[in-house]
């Protein structure tokens, strides 16, 4: 049962990155595209902003769920 913790707890940092390094490229590419005056790369930075935030929000707190219904099993 620990292993499988332990493995949902990787899985939850591994995904909690990838959706702060998301947003973090949102922003680069936002703020590219406001310095050039070009709509379309600012459009796509705020939108890589919105998806990676919730991309990290969400499966993070999906794999808290996980974690704690594996605790809460009676060993």
């Amino acid at each position: 049962m620990e292993t499988s913790v332990k493995v949902f707890q990787m899985l939850q940092i591994i995904v909690g990155i990838t959706g702060l390094v998301w947003v973090l490229v949102g922003v680069i590419e936002f703020f590219g595209g406001r310095n050039n005056n070009d709509s379309m790369r600012q459009e796509k930075g705020a939108n890589s902003m919105i998806n990676g935030g919730a991309v990290g929000v969400i499966a993070v707190s999906v794999c808290q769920a996980i974690i704690t219904a594996l605790n809460s099993i009676p060993k």
